[in-house]
């Protein structure tokens, strides 16, 4: 099983807008993986947690229109229509920050 940034659950009313913020976030070099599967959203959500996802986004009609994400986090807390740039900016930076390779060089006795 590959590792991901985030998963999105949607309906199939939203798959249009889910392949937009997908696209967003795999330009800015992350892993999505869009889940339109049949079925209920609360399932969904579950099954991302349960495969330890950190970020799910849940888009609905209001994410839409307003050209942002919710988004429901490993520990179960939720933030609600993040604009989609803030959020790929800001999930962009957080994995860059672990990546060992993006850290900038140590300093001191160690890294000199």
């Amino acid at each position: 099983m590959a590792a991901r940034s985030s998963r999105q659950a949607c309906s199939h009313r939203r798959l249009d807008y889910a392949a937009v913020v997908a696209d967003a976030l795999r330009d800015a070099g992350l892993r999505v993986e869009v889940d339109s599967s049949g079925g209920r959203m609360q399932p969904k959500v579950r099954d991302a947690q349960l495969a330890k996802v950190p970020y799910t986004l849940v888009l609905g009609d209001r994410d839409e229109q307003a050209g942002a994400v919710s988004v429901r986090l490993l520990d179960g807390s939720e933030r609600r229509t993040v604009p989609l740039a803030d959020f790929v900016q800001h999930l962009a930076a957080t994995v860059a920050a672990k990546d060992p390779a993006s850290l900038p060089p140590a300093s001191g006795p160690l890294g000199s």
